[in-house]
């Protein structure tokens, strides 16, 4: 999995490069690969983006998301434009691999001492985002947020998660 982790940073790099030409030309091309519309977004001007990784975490315009219900403690609403997968426990989540690869909390959080916390039985969600996807997170109640805690993981190209996964959006 280096591999992926070897391309995927010079990759990012070239997607923080500042060049207005450049930058105008890969948000063309990835809007009309992945159709993006437009008139989600707080920002519609693609030439007020100074990189392409601004436009990828690009904001939508607050009305473009409505929460169905914001007063109802009981209405869940998912914290990303993603394809959500929910399962009760994590048994009937190994049905499931993750980029084609079993887990358990355990090796998911890259912590046994840590992955105790959850219980014997937790729940699973997998919010997986595909390129299209607005990529920012929000926390969909009246949360304070803790302590963040960063867990390295494997990186995964979006070429190879797309093109080459049973489980891509094409």
């Amino acid at each position: 999995m280096h591999m992926y982790r070897s391309s995927s940073a010079p990759e990012g790099r070239i997607y923080d490069t500042e060049d207005p030409k450049l930058v105008v030309e890969t948000i063309s091309t990835f809007i009309e690969t992945y159709k993006i519309s437009l008139e989600d977004v707080l920002e519609p001007d693609i030439k007020a983006y100074k990189t392409f990784n601004s436009f990828f975490a690009r904001r939508l315009k607050h009305t473009t998301r409505p929460v169905t219900d914001p007063d109802d403690p009981l209405t869940l609403t998912s914290v990303a434009d993603c394809r959500l997968a929910v399962y009760q426990n994590v048994a009937e989540a190994k049905k499931f691999w993750i980029k084609g690869r079993q887990f358990s909390v355990a090796s998911l959080l890259d912590d046994p001492h840590f992955s105790k916390l959850f219980g014997s039985k937790p729940s699973l969600a997998i919010f997986r985002l595909a390129p299209q996807d607005y990529h920012r997170y929000h926390a969909f109640t009246d949360v304070t947020l803790g302590k963040l805690i960063s867990i390295p993981g494997t990186y995964y190209t979006v070429v190879r998660d797309v093109h080459y996964s049973n489980y891509g959006t094409h």
